[in-house]
């Protein structure tokens, strides 16, 4: 799918629809809510933190703190590395780190906070100083079941790996 108007393309799985249909959504991020669960992907372009040694977790904890969402004690689940691929058109100087965690917030105006699971990976690009962050929010609820880790995981790799910048124009 063509995000930031054709300079960026991701496979957005066919069961999310794009929210700026129905609210506004602003302009350094596209966001997608799935049809079928309460889960939502969203791919945002921020300028690169630099003065921050794990700045995966920086922005893990950002997120946390934009939702006003509790992190536990052991909100870290997993960690690790993709390699570049010649399909991303990325410069070599860029990385990829992903995290998956949990958080504790409130969705949809309810009181009482879900469980979420947070797939976040930050896609470092210090040619053009920024972090383009692509996170799935995964609330565990009445319509949206426990993942399995390993497989949801590996599902979101497979989503990341799909990134490409086509226009470096959307940079500048």
């Amino acid at each position: 799918m063509s995000l930031f108007g054709g300079a960026i393309t991701l496979a957005v799985p066919p069961s999310h629809t794009d929210a700026s249909v129905f609210r506004e959504v602003p302009d350094n991020q596209e966001v997608f809510v799935s049809t079928t669960d309460n889960s939502s992907l969203i791919v945002e372009l921020l300028e690169m933190e630099r003065d921050q040694q794990d700045w995966a977790l920086f922005h893990f904890i950002e997120l946390a703190s934009d939702n006003d969402a509790a992190l536990p004690a052991d909100a870290i689940v997993a960690r690790t590395q993709l390699q570049l691929l010649p399909s991303m058109n990325l410069p070599s100087d860029s990385s990829i780190a992903i995290i998956h965690g949990l958080q504790f917030s409130a969705k949809f105006n309810k009181t009482e906070k879900d469980r979420v699971h947070i797939f976040l990976a930050v896609v470092r690009i210090p040619t053009v100083q920024t972090d383009l962050l692509i996170s799935v929010n995964r609330p565990v609820d009445a319509e949206t079941s426990e993942v399995n880790n390993e497989s949801a995981l590996l599902d979101f790799c497979k989503l990341v790996n799909t990134i490409r910048v086509n226009d470096w124009g959307l940079f500048q």
